[in-house]
């Protein structure tokens, strides 16, 4: 239930900077939520193979195998919430940067009249 809860509230803060720097929120929520069900069909899938199909048929005994995991999980979700974060800060820093180059200027043409030097040959 907590977990839900902060995929929540993380959904909606991921959706409030992307729309407060200019960038598709959608995108970057649909990132954060794809994250989390890969991550639990793979942590599943894991636990599955470790633990063998016979110890996920009784209910009772799948509270006692899930219960040890469910820190890492929350864990992953804050370090996804956190990685995902950073990327949107870089990305806006990047335009910033990009907007404040200045395209290259040509070098101006010499005023002065080259000297004949043909006297040298």
């Amino acid at each position: 239930m907590v977990d839900l809860i902060m995929l929540a509230i993380f959904s909606w803060r991921l959706h409030g900077m992307a729309t407060e720097n200019g960038l598709s929120p959608w995108a970057w929520v649909s990132r954060f939520l794809s994250g989390y069900f890969f991550f639990g069909l793979l942590l599943s899938l894991g636990l599955v193979w470790y633990y063998g199909r016979e110890a996920f048929t009784d209910l009772n005994n799948i509270s006692k195998l899930l219960l040890p995991f469910t820190p890492i999980f929350l864990l992953f979700l804050v370090a996804w919430f956190i990685f995902l974060r950073g990327r949107i800060i870089k990305t806006v820093a990047n335009d910033e940067q990009q907007d404040k180059i200045e395209p290259p200027t040509t070098p101006a043409e010499p005023t002065e009249e080259k000297k004949d030097l043909s006297y040298f040959r």
